[in-house]
């Protein structure tokens, strides 16, 4: 059940991903060689034949100029109360809520995404 989620959510951000590529008339192509990717390696990625990592994600949104931050809020835009644990968190790394976007925050979600996830921010084209 767990594993079938996942994928679904992993089938929807690709998903998003997709339409915000075709929104900027943006070649896959264009962004597979910004990316250092093969020739249909972002179709792969976003048809889900290769699984999608958050590292993909990243390099996705940094090749269209999005932060991952206005990303994930235009994904999942319904306000839910704030999980404890993440409370915490911003409490360790010794910032309280963020009033509003900042490169610096994006750098922090960028890196604790890849350290809480251990993905590689390479492809797997």
């Amino acid at each position: 059940m767990r594993d079938q989620l996942s994928e679904q959510e992993a089938r929807r951000l690709a998903h998003h991903l997709h339409e915000l590529i075709r929104i900027q008339k943006r070649s896959q192509r264009s962004i597979e060689q910004q990316l250092g990717l093969g020739t249909s390696g972002l179709s792969k990625i976003l048809n889900g034949t290769i699984r999608l990592q958050v590292g993909h994600v990243l390099m996705i949104l940094g090749v269209l100029g999005i932060s991952p931050g206005q990303f994930f809020r235009a994904a999942y835009p319904k306000e839910e109360p704030e999980h404890p644990a993440l409370v915490k968190l911003r409490e360790l790394a010794g910032e309280g809520r963020p009033q509003e976007e900042s490169p610096e925050f994006d750098a922090r979600v960028r890196r604790s995404l890849l350290r809480l996830l251990g993905e590689p921010l390479r492809s797997e084209a």
